[in-house]
């Protein structure tokens, strides 16, 4: 196809939709004159049969469009050897404005088959909705490490492992693996660790004190309950039913809320 100098001619679009007449059955080829224009555009792959389109404008480099399928492309304007090349990444660095759609609530980015690949974001996402209720605000996954362990009135001695989390917005879902050597907890007794990954809240609404937590002791079948307490960075673990037991590990699972 030629870009003729004419207001009504279709390859003059800055969008270019490519139809056919007939069920094509092979590949055809779409060569974009003159060869020494120099522009982008964006080409559509409308024809019917399943089959490729292929857009050159010279000797040089061309682009494979599917059919169905949507491309944006550069045609260098080289000359007998122009080449035509895909934009594999678009630089919107020059982009002053925010990027919308034209109507609320009826485009997609990417489909089902077609999807983009990682979403970098300075801010939150809103999902399902546009209040701050449906706002999303952070994602993190990682370890942590205690900063220290005090035991208070419990023999024996505990050797931390590292830690996991994954903090979803002001919500941290924290585990912890305790070597235990000797160690006996009594009821009534707290022991303390520090550390936590991020700064728990310690007041406000929906703050609850208590939080579900499970001592796993390998060398038996005794599973004992512990009252489990975060304060600011702070984990305190009491035990509730048991007195003089000896543990060779423990296992911890917190859920709590960040400041």
């Amino acid at each position: 196809t030629t870009v003729a100098d004419g207001v009504a001619d279709p390859a003059r679009s800055l969008y270019f939709k490519v139809t056919s007449s007939a069920t094509l059955t092979a590949t055809r080829t779409l060569t974009i004159a003159p060869n020494t224009i120099n522009r982008v555009m964006f080409i559509e792959n409308a024809t019917t049969g399943g089959q490729t389109i292929t857009i050159s404008q010279g000797s040089g480099t061309t682009v494979t469009i599917d059919a169905g399928s949507t491309k944006s492309v550069y045609l260098d304007g080289g000359g007998a050897g122009a080449s035509v090349v895909e934009f594999t990444s678009v630089d919107l660095s020059a982009v002053l404005t925010d990027i919308v759609p034209n109507t609320d609530d009826n485009n997609d980015l990417g489909s089902s088959t077609k999807r983009w690949q990682d979403l970098y974001l300075s801010g939150g996402a809103y999902l399902g909705g546009t209040t701050s209720a449906n706002l999303l605000s952070d994602y993190e996954e990682g370890t942590w490490s205690v900063s220290s362990i005090i035991p208070a009135g419990h023999s024996g001695t505990l050797t931390p492992g590292d830690g996991q989390y994954i903090k979803v917005g002001d919500t941290v879902f924290l585990t912890l693996q305790l070597a235990a050597s000797s160690f006996t907890l009594a009821a009534g007794n707290n022991t303390y660790i520090r550390g936590l990954p991020f700064a728990a809240l310690t007041s406000g609404t929906g703050m609850p004190s208590q939080y579900a937590g499970i001592n796993i002791a390998p060398s038996g079948s005794n599973r004992d309950l512990f009252s489990v307490e975060v304060f600011t960075d702070i984990i305190s673990l009491n035990p509730t039913d048991e007195f003089g037991r000896l543990y060779s590990q423990i296992n911890i699972s917190v859920v709590y809320r960040t400041s």
